[in-house]
């Protein structure tokens, strides 16, 4: 199951990435360069990359996106409730125990304005759609507002083609005192036995600083952050987030990109690692307006199976 997902993860994107090339090399250039900007921009790590939107432009971008965990295995590793070779995360991407399977479906709307030059400052609001299936085959369903994320950001030139960047990201429940029907417990009491208490919201601060770097040359750019995420409590674990990302810039009309993203942290005892590969494609609507279908294949076994999902991007 897990693996004839991927294979249709990845067939969909390189249908649709082959259909933009051939879009790209029938249509006629127009006598401007084709180049990679700073309006390209990658999925998962949007708020991190070292790419900011011009001063006193706003950005919005609507997305959705469905991810699936529901690999059941059959080694001693799978069977437990740590399932060391199938662990289980939820759709905010904590982990959970005693849960054989999960969909989730996201749905963000992203604003980002430029403060000044090399500057940038955002937000976004998550509304998350859940289904667990636990281990007796009970089922719990949630849907609610996840965690708000603020964030702010800059970059500065180090070289010619070439970026650092440095930012900070706060998330935080989108109310105060949220219901614990909402809140996913991740460590700490009442957490550990099966049927354990998930949902769409850490019920935390989370605060993440990071640094990141961009090479851009001609249609290509090269990219990638360091970060290190954690709460105002013990009940949430701390969180080491890395990505790498390419894109390429085919014509004026199709821009393709590649996102490694990746998490480490230590729970029960162990160490995860979740690490996915996004590939994704962007296409113009109009000079302003960009659709951008994305895929996600789950590349370690804590990572999520299989994704998919689109938005829409539009910058004033």
């Amino acid at each position: 199951m897990k693996g004839a997902a991927q294979r249709w993860t990845i067939a969909s994107l390189a249908g649709l990435s082959l259909l933009a090339v051939s879009a790209g090399a029938r249509a006629q250039q127009d006598d401007k360069p084709v180049v990679v900007t700073d309006a390209d921009r990658v999925w998962r790590n949007y708020t991190r990359e070292a790419a900011t939107v011009e001063a006193g432009q706003v950005r919005l971008e609507v997305r959705a996106f469905r991810v699936e965990e529901s690999e059941d295995g059959g080694t001693p590793e799978c069977r437990g409730p740590l399932r060391k070779k199938c662990a289980r995360l939820n759709g905010i991407g904590q982990r959970i125990i005693g849960v054989k399977e999960v969909r989730s479906g996201t749905f963000d709307l992203i604003a980002s304005y430029g403060v000044a030059d090399n500057a940038e400052i955002g937000l976004i609001i998550p509304g998350i759609v859940e289904e667990i299936v636990r281990d007796d085959d009970t089922k719990a369903n949630y849907e609610d507002l996840g965690d708000l994320t603020a964030y702010g950001k800059f970059t500065y030139p180090v070289a010619t083609n070439c970026s650092v960047g440095g930012g900070l990201e706060l998330s935080f429940p989108p109310w105060k005192g949220l219901d614990d029907k909402a809140k996913t417990i991740t460590s700490g009491a009442g957490f550990g036995n099966e049927g354990s208490v998930t949902g769409t919201s850490t019920g935390e601060l989370g605060i993440n600083p990071f640094i990141s770097s961009r090479y851009q040359y001609g249609k290509v750019a090269v990219g990638g952050h360091l970060g290190y995420n954690f709460y105002t409590s013990s009940d949430v674990e701390e969180v080491l987030n890395y990505s790498a990302h390419a894109i390429l810039r085919g014509s004026v009309y199709y821009a393709l990109r590649l996102e490694l993203s990746g998490r480490m942290w230590d729970q029960f005892g162990e160490k995860w690692h979740d690490v996915v590969l996004m590939p994704g494609i962007d296409y113009p609507i109009t000079y302003n307006v960009s659709f951008r279908p994305t895929g996600l294949v789950g590349l370690t076994d804590t990572a999520m199976d299989w994704g998919i999902g689109a938005g829409v991007a539009a910058t004033f």
